[in-house]
């Protein structure tokens, strides 16, 4: 049973209809189409930084052969993201690769990091019990 409450002070009672399955399928369909979006901003994150890392490997390179093959090694890892069995936005900050000299994950890629879920989709929940 529910109740309606109405504006002008009545309410009315009513059978619930809840259907189990279909409630599943549509849970189940909004997860697989979120986490397509999710594959897609991925690539296109990997992609980006394979573009930026091109120069790194020219034969015109500045860079030593093991200063090279540092590089190789990250565009690699990059290469395999979306293969990652946390892919595409459960990474842990350990998975994730770093490009040579960098020393934190970039600010772009932490939504891909499972630190920095959010689950709500409201960007915060601070406000949750807040005068309840």
């Amino acid at each position: 049973m529910g109740k309606i409450f109405k504006v002008d002070g009545t309410s009315e009672w009513f059978d619930e209809v809840y259907d189990e399955q279909e409630q599943l399928k549509n849970t189940i369909s909004h997860f697989e189409s979120n986490i397509s979006v999710w594959y897609d901003d991925l690539r296109k994150y990997r992609t980006e930084q394979l573009l930026a890392s091109d120069w790194t490997q020219g034969a015109d390179s500045p860079f030593a052969s093991d200063k090279k093959a540092l590089w190789q090694s990250y565009r690699t890892k990059l290469r395999d993201l979306p293969n990652h069995a946390k892919a595409p936005m459960w990474f842990e900050e350990s998975d994730w690769p770093l490009a040579p000299g960098q020393s934190s994950i970039p600010d772009d890629a932490l939504q891909f990091l499972k630190s920095n879920a959010d689950p709500m989709g409201i960007g915060t929940t601070s406000w949750v019990g807040v005068g309840t």
